[in-house]
């Protein structure tokens, strides 16, 4: 199962932009907030959390800098619009990666977040 979700995250990777955002639509050139409003609160943070989870059992530098990248983008956005669920999936994301990497700004962001939850 540990191969099938390397896998995944490889996948995930493709979605993953440098700003720090989750493409979660199918097209690469769809306007993902346009599609699926909704999602934009919880599909990146699911990725961001998967991310993080499989960095734990099997570590590389690019899932930890993709969760940090995601983690800034999306506590920005977060101080924008608030949101339950993007606070909801965002957070653990946050957590997991002050867990291992000691980074005072995610534990910042998951901090505010669940404070303002």
């Amino acid at each position: 199962l540990l191969d099938a979700a390397e896998g995944l995250c490889t996948f995930v990777r493709t979605r993953t932009r440098l700003d720090g955002s989750v493409h979660y639509t199918d097209g690469p050139n769809d306007d993902s907030v346009k599609l699926d409003p909704a999602g934009a609160n919880e599909y990146p943070g699911l990725a961001l959390q998967a991310l993080a989870a499989s960095n734990r059992l099997r570590p590389a530098e690019w899932k930890k800098d993709a969760v940090k990248r995601g983690v800034g983008h999306y506590h920005a956005a977060f101080r924008a619009r608030p949101h339950p669920l993007l606070v909801a999936t965002v957070a653990p994301a946050a957590a997991e990666l002050y867990l291992q990497t000691k980074l005072p700004e995610a534990a910042a962001a998951a901090l505010e977040m669940a404070d303002w939850l």
